[in-house]
Formats: structure tokens, sequence, C-alpha cells
């Protein structure tokens, strides 16, 4: 929750601990005590669920009523348990229910709430307080049909949770059955599992409608047609592929093949689901139990190119908002995520609705056979989404394999689809009120009959992403809304401007979304991405002529970790939330406003009302990738339109660096002419020469000297002239996700070469160096860099006009000598503070581990009164050697049970040796001598030499120290 913070207690072993512990405490916090005022709470509230003949009694673990009408409803779970789909679906249930509907339903395993609009199932940012609640009661209108409806849906739904978790169980145990033959990876699982199951659906419907007498898939007849050499089963599979049902469902090579199982697999899957009809199971029960099968598979591997993460398709569908009537089109469609959701949300408002039973029924089948369209170019993911359409309501007939980009390909699908099915949806431009997407990055079209049809199309080749941008605008009608996925390149890139410039003059932008760069690592994505949410333009609606005011936002979490699996953090319903507030024209939150070429006025600096969900800067990343919503009215978005580029701390940045008193100058005049300028690796490399310096050398702190050579000759030089580095050059990375912006200054009398991935800054004689590098070290610095980043599916870079055009204050030379010394002087306080805390740490591991040596002494009967470091018997504190003998006993004697090398040496008694100082010096290398032990650490902390060479045995190591005392005259 946002603005609750929710304090976790570390004792949370139950749900009822939940309960009490969290749940009702947060209740509190918001005004909802029981007996004070008109609150009153129940738990355990019994509700009455009925479905037919069948009738149930479920339980509401807290159902908050004020003035006597039920307001809240609270599912406490396990805190062992992720808060997942089915759970919400329980939970609004539960709420409509209660005779009189409780607007509010939520869910808590004490790490994380969820909370629920009952009536819209949106989810909210955090419960209402009790004043809040108080306000907006009496606004919720609801007819006798909408309640009716809203509360059969109610009792369909719980029955469904029950029947859908025991046909995701079956489902999971045949996937296993093939998963455990060899040689079948999830991919081919699922392949083969989903022919049996639509092989399985085809013979109930021909049962069903007489077509059939005898159901061939059961494991009686299997094994009887055996006997006559018969694999009935191979058999069904042929008839369901050549079904009309089917046939369009199966048509590519792949999948008309044979079940690729052997026959005893074959056989343990019809046994598993031969009682089971799918065909009278009903529609939200087999959809629940697909979705979790395709979750788990995509989760296995190898089909996450497909899948767009849930939590992102609920959030997109949120933000265009699909109502009754409208067509959506998803020309990337993969497994059918975007295209699922939509005909979830309006089927809700359909069965929802103040429609008559006639008109209700007419509007479900026109949702389900002519509003959704969906094309992906792989056989698979066409396939898996019509697969997925047929069992949530049979709408594949809007479901195409093919080219979306490949306009007559397209129409001539669609023709021939129209042949056997009349109803099946056309794809014509200006025809969609809703497009849908996440399409596939970095591959490039080039066929010119394609690259023809398109604005964008470029003379020999384009980027698909771009081609499809294209695409999508066009297929949507004026006023038609668009939430698409894109590369953050497309914002950001210079070489990209024609796409943004495109975007802008057909559509009005109406937000941007900054994702995690981990948000489809799951998917083998690694792209930094946005969600562009646009509305087209209409030049009959002088709300859609011109661009308005525009809201940014940054996902941290989006519900899901890089492997596909559920967490508790989650800002998208945040960032939907404020986005709506934003479009009631009730934004409260960060707010600038144009003031010239590249300025903005800062006309509100404070977040939003759910201000607590600004994070801390803890690191240089986080200075523009924090999580942050802003509004800027009135754009001027004649370049990028990326939430990087336009973040408020630049702008606060800018306007602070107008104020100053002292010149402000472009880094690029500060250096010699010609740089700063790009590193150039060179085209080999050798066990020695002249070191390369690569992103990973410049660490921000210094340069690292591990790294590679290149043969130190003319050739090399030559080629690499402008690459060379001298002592004094100031170093930036210019490359990389999280690595760009590090400055290091190259202080080596040795030249090296700086690779493609390194910006090379020689600065003139006369310029305080050390300045320099502080500043662009520093949040000014950092900012100005991050802000210009370019790139997105390949190699994020800092372009070199960016690097040179940074601005530096340049104060007098003594304020810039007394900056340099205040910094040098925070960096020691800083070393010696880190020192002194991994001290600590290591004096408290130490002594944790005393302790359990004392407790196996114990246990042992070797005494609880065994001496330790830091109580020495009084004979031993009279002199060094017998304290130092003390020390030394007391340390082997309490760390003989350690295998760790880094917990021996933690120990007080060791660190006690290494606090005696060089007198100890003497003792330890004869200590060495007589007892070779982990005196080595010991030695290098006392004296900072290390003459061991790189590599060394523990044998040679000893032998080289033993060697250096008798060199010092330690030894004799």
């Amino acid at each position: 929750m946002a603005s609750q913070a929710l304090n976790v207690v570390g004792d949370l072993y139950s749900e009822l601990d939940v309960q009490t512990k969290v749940v009702v405490p947060q209740l509190a916090a918001v005004g909802y005590r029981d007996a004070i005022r008109d609150v009153k709470i129940s738990y355990q509230r019994p509700i009455t669920a009925q479905q037919g003949r069948e009738q149930r009694t479920i339980y509401a673990d807290v159902v908050v009523e004020v003035g006597g009408r039920p307001v809240i409803v609270i599912d406490s779970k396990s805190p062992r348990q992720y808060l997942t789909d089915n759970d919400r679906e329980q939970v609004i249930s539960y709420a409509r229910l209660l005779g009189n509907i409780a607007p509010y339903a939520a869910l808590c395993n004490g790490h994380a709430w969820r909370v629920y609009d009952s009536i819209s199932k949106q989810q909210l940012v955090r419960l209402p307080t009790y004043a809040e609640l108080k306000a907006t009661l009496q606004e919720q209108h609801l007819s006798e049909n909408q309640r009716t409806s809203l509360q059969n849906q109610a009792n369909r739904t719980l029955f469904a949770i029950d029947s859908a978790r025991e046909l995701s169980r079956l489902m999971r145990r045949c996937h296993d059955v093939i998963r455990n033959l060899k040689g079948y990876d999830p991919t081919k699982a699922f392949d083969e599992l989903s022919k049996l199951l639509f092989a399985k659906m085809y013979e109930e419907r021909e049962i069903e409608d007489g077509n059939r007498k005898e159901n061939r898939f059961t494991i009686a007849v299997v094994q009887r047609e055996r006997q006559n050499n018969v694999e009935i089963i191979q058999n069904l599979w042929r008839d369901t592929v050549k079904s009309a049902r089917y046939r369009d469902v199966f048509s590519d090579e792949d999948a008309k093949d044979e079940i690729l199982l052997p026959p005893e697999a074959i056989d343990k899957i019809v046994a598993i689901l031969e009682d089971k009809s799918l065909g009278k199971t009903n529609l939200d029960v087999k959809g629940v139990a697909f979705e979790e099968f395709l979750s788990a598979t995509y989760r296995g591997g190898g089909l996450g190119q497909y899948f767009t993460p849930r939590e992102i398709v609920s959030f997109m569908v949120d933000l265009v908002n699909p109502q009754i009537g409208d067509k959506t089109a998803d020309p990337s469609c993969g497994s059918g995520g975007f295209l699922i959701r939509v005909y979830d949300v309006v089927r809700d408002k359909i069965i929802t609705s103040d429609l008559s039973p006639k008109e209700k029924k007419h509007r479900e089948r026109e949702l389900a056979t002519t509003s959704l369209v969906g094309i992906d170019w792989e056989s698979r993911a066409a396939r898996t989404c019509k697969m997925n359409m047929i069992i949530h309501g049979d709408g594949h007939a809007g479901v195409y394999q093919g080219n979306a980009l490949d306009l007559e390909e397209i129409a001539e699908k669609v023709e021939k689809r129209k042949r056997f099915s009349f109803d099946a949806p056309s794809i014509e431009e200006s025809s969609f009120d809703i497009v849908l997407t996440n399409p596939p990055f970095g591959a490039k079209d080039d066929q010119k009959r394609i690259l023809k049809h398109y604005e964008l199309g470029g003379n020999k080749s384009q980027k698909r992403e771009v081609l499809l941008i294209e695409r999508c605008i066009r297929l949507l009608h004026p006023g038609g809304r668009m939430a698409i996925v894109i590369p953050e390149g497309i914002l950001s890139n210079k070489t990209d401007k024609r796409v943004r410039d495109y975007i802008r003059t057909h559509c009005i932008i109406k937000a941007v979304i900054r994702l995690p760069q981990d948000a489809f690592k799951m998917s083998e994505g690694a792209a930094c991405t946005s969600i562009l949410y646009v509305v087209k333009k209409d030049l009959q609606n002088p709300a859609l002529i011109t661009q308005g005011d525009i809201f940014f936002a940054r996902a941290e979490y989006v519900g899901i970790s890089p492997s596909g699996s559920p967490i508790d953090q989650n800002d998208l319903p945040a960032i939907r939330e404020q986005f709506q507030r934003f479009e009631r024209g009730e934004w409260d939150g960060i707010e600038l406003r144009p003031i010239g070429q590249d300025r903005m006025e800062i006309v509100r600096s404070e977040p939003s009302s759910d201000g607590d969900w600004l994070e801390p800067e803890v690191n240089r990343t986080s200075l523009l990738y924090d999580r942050l919503s802003y509004v800027i009215r009135q754009p001027n978005i004649a370049n990028r339109f990326s939430y990087t580029y336009n973040h408020p701390k630049y702008y606060r940045l800018v306007n602070a660096l107008d104020a100053m008193p002292v010149d402000v100058v472009n880094l690029e005049s500060l250096c010699v002419e010609g740089y700063p300028l790009r590193g150039k690796a060179p085209q080999e490399e050798s066990a020695e020469g002249i070191p390369i310096l690569k992103v990973r050398n410049v660490t921000g702190s210094g340069i690292s000297t591990e790294t590679e050579f290149a043969p130190d000759t003319n050739e090399v030089r030559g080629y690499c002239a402008r690459a060379l580095v001298r002592k004094g050059d100031l170093l930036i990375t210019s490359t990389g996700e999280g690595t760009i912006g590090r400055v290091d200054a190259y202080l080596f009398d040795e030249e090296a070469i700086a690779d493609g991935h390194i910006t090379i800054c020689r600065l003139k004689d006369d310029v305080n160096r050390k300045y320099v590098q502080e500043f662009l070290k520093s949040e000014y610095g950092q900012i100005q860099m991050l802000r210009h980043v370019n790139g997105s599916t390949g190699q994020t870079e800092l372009l070199i006009d960016d690097i040179s055009s940074l601005r530096v204050p340049m104060p007098d030379a003594d304020l810039q000598t007394k900056i340099v010394e205040a910094m040098e002087q925070a960096r020691v306080q800083i070393t010696e503070l880190t020192n002194r805390a991994k001290y600590l740490r290591d004096s408290g591991a130490a002594m944790l581990a005393a302790a359990r040596t004392r407790m196996i002494g114990m246990l042992s009967g070797e005494g609880a009164d065994e001496d330790h470091a830091g109580r020495l018997p009084a004979s031993a504190s009279d002199d060094l050697p017998s304290r130092f003998r003390a020390y030394a006993d007391a340390w082997h004697r309490q760390t003989r049970h350690l295998s760790s090398v880094s917990k021996t040496v933690s120990h007080p008694a060791y660190q006690a040796i290494i606090d005696m100082g060089e007198s100890a010096v003497p003792l330890l290398l004869v200590e060495l001598r007589d007892r070779p032990d982990h005196w080595l650490v010991a030695l290098n902390r006392i004296t900072r030499e290390d003459p061991a060479k790189p590599g060394s045995t523990f044998r040679e190591a000893v032998d080289a120290w033993l060697a250096w005392g008798r060199q010092q005259g330690y030894l004799r």
C-alpha cells in the first residue's frame, strides 16, 4: 500500500497472526475501530454461495460495517503465500454476496495488501480512511438488475475457483507425465498435451451432438483397439484437425502431425482425464485453468517470447479502458494475453450491465466472434492464442497467423477465413477502437514490397517495431486508443526522431510509463522499455487535435520477478490510480511547465498525496530511475518524450545551474581541441604490451589494472592514435545500462588504449582536473549524463555530443581547490568509517563463533569457563610474548572447528594480535615457522607487505614470508 505504511511484524506464522497483528491494527490506523462511532467489525462472517441446487457456506475473515452496512471485506492469507488472481476473485465475490454489496474488498498476507473496488474489480492503492468512506458511501447506485448480475457472477466464481484448481492440478499431472519423458522440453510437452486436450474436447462435442455413441477418449477403448493394432487416440486426433471446428486452429504443419508421444504416455494422460468432462466445465473454470497451465509452462522455459506478464497486461488494458462494443486488435498477439484480458473485462461489464438478457447474449456473442483480432507471425504463438480464445469463449475466428506488416498477406488470409466463417472480423485500417500490443524488438524488415506501404519504411530496411507502431496507429479510427510496449530508444534516440515525429503528428500522447529493465527477462528480453499510451487525433473533435498535458511515471516493480515468479511488490496499481486522477483533472503531484528552450518551470515540486511512494536516493542509478510520477502541462515535445529525459530532477538542476553566480561552461570548452572523443578498440590483443581500458576498468573509484593488452607496435599505435590515454586524462564510461557515467582519472605514467565504450576527456593545462572530476561524479554531473542516455534493445550509450555539452560551473581557482580538499577529506572519513564498520562486523561474527565454541565445549564437558580473548589469565598480561602466546593459544583452541578462513581471522584473539602492531611481527614469524597456520593475514595487516606472488600455494606463501622476515632481520 502506498500511503499506508505496512509495519510488517516479524513473528507471522499463520493467517490468524496476519489478521490480529497486521489487519486489525491497520484498520484502526485508518479509522475503523470496533464499536467506536458507527463501526462494527465481525470475524468469520458466514456467507452463503449457491449455484443451482448446490449450496455452500463460506466464511469471510474480517467484515467492516459502517452504519449497519458492510463496506470492507478482508481475507487474511498465510504469510508464506503470494496473493493470486484466484484470491482476488474470491474476496471480491465475498464482498458481492453480503446482501448490500460491500464496495471494497482486500487481501493481506502480512507483507503486502491488495485492495479492490468490488464492483469494477480494479485494484486500488490503499484502503479508504473512515472519513473518505463516509464522504463517498452514498455514491454507489446499482440497479436491482446490476446487483443480481454481480451476485450471480460471484456465485459462479466461487464454485468455479475450486473446479479450476482441480482442473489445473489434472493438467499439471498430465504435463508432468510428458516432461518426465526423455527429450521433452516444456515447449514440446505443451504442444503435445494441447493436442490431447483438444482431441478430448472434440470427442465430447461429437457425442453431445449425436455424431458418435462411443467415447474413444477412455483407457478401455484405447487398450481394446490397440489389440487390433489401432492407435485410436491418433485416429481421434486426425479427426480433430480435419473438423470444421478446429481445422483452422491446427492448420500449420507442426500441429497437423500425429501426437508425438509414446503409447504409454498417452495411456497415462487418457486415464487422468477420461472422467473429467471438459465440454461441461464452464468457461470460467477452463479459462483460469488454461491460463495457469500457460503460465507454468512459460516459466518453465521455451515459450516466454509469446507472453507479456499478466500484471503488465492488466495495467495496459486498464489504461485503454475497453467498453461494450469496442473492437480491439493486437498485431503481435503471442498467446493472446491482451485479447483475453479485454474479453474478461468487457464480458464483466456486459454481465453486470442493465441490458436485457437478450441484448447481453447478443453482446457476448459479438465480443467473442467479431470484436477481438490477433495476428502473430509465429505459428505456435498464433495456435496458442486460438486455443486460449476457444477455451475462454470461442473467439478464435479473429486470430490470424501471418506477418501483420504484410498488408496483402493479411488481406488474403482474412478473405480465406471468411469463406468458411462469414462473421470472422476484418482487419481494415481506421476500424479499431483499441490497439494493445507488445511487439518483438530488434528484428528488421528489408522486403521492398512491404516497406513501400509505410511512411516510416525507409529505402533499405526498417526495424519491425517501428513499422508496427505505424501499423497500429493506422488500424485505429480517429479517437481510438493505443497502449504499446516500445523500446526506450524510440522515445529518446536521436536516430528515431522521425518515428517520434510520426507519433506526434497522428496522435495525442497521454502517458509514458517506464518499466524495469528486467520486466521481460523471462521472455528472453533485456530491453529498456516503456508503455506508450496515445489517442489518435480526430479533426472532428476539438479535444483531440492538439497535444495536451502528458503523464509520466516509472515502475520499479511489476508484481513478478525476472524469472516470472510472483512477488508482493507491484507499483502499477498506484501508477494507474495516479493516472486516473490526472485524467479526471484531480492531479496534485509534481507538475512542470515549459518556459523556453529546454527549460521547465517546476509548478509543484511535491509528490502526490501518495508521496511515500517516492524512492529514496541510495545509489547513482536511482538518480533518474526512481519510482516517481509527474505531469508536464502544455508540453513542447519537439524532441524526446521519455521518462528520464523530462525528469523533474534534471530541470531542478538546470535551474540551479542557471542561478549560480559563476560561469557555467560546456565540458568541451575545458578540453584541448578534438576532445572529448570516443576510444577505439585495437584489432588484436596480446599477452603484454599496451594496456586496453574497458568499461570494467573504469570503476568510479579508481582505474582497475586487471585488463588485457594490445601489441606495442607502430601499427597498433597508428590505428588507435586518438584512443591513446595519457596521464591526467578523465575517462567516462559511455555504454551499458547501469555502467554509463562512471568517471575516473588515469594517473599512470604508462600510456593505455581506451576501447570504444569509453570517452576520453583531455583537459587544458590550466583546468583543475580534480575539480572537474568531482563535479562530473556529483549528482549534477550524473543526472546530466543519465538524462541523455540513448539506446534500448542492444547497447545503451552516451553520445559524444551529449558529453561535450555537459554543463560545468567554474568558480575561481581558490574555491575549486577548497571544493576538492573538502571532497578528499570526506573520502578519508568515509574510508575510516567503512573500515570501522568492517571491524565491528568481523568482531561480531567472531564473538558469535567464540560463543558457539564455548557452547560445544560445555556440551562436551570441557567446562563453561574456558578463557577467551579479552579475558586472559593475569600472568599472561605481564609481558608481550606471554600475551601473544595466550592470544595465539586461545585462537587455536576456539577456531579449530571452523573451516572458513574469514571467520578464523575475524576471531577477537586474532584481532588482538593484529592490534599489538609491529612488535608482534617477530613473534608471528616464529609462530609461522614453527606452527604454520593462517598468520599471513595478520602479517599483511600489520606490515602492509605481501611478499608472496599472486597464485602462490599456502606453502609457497609461508616460505615467501619467512624469506622476507630473514631479509628484514626479524628471523635468523
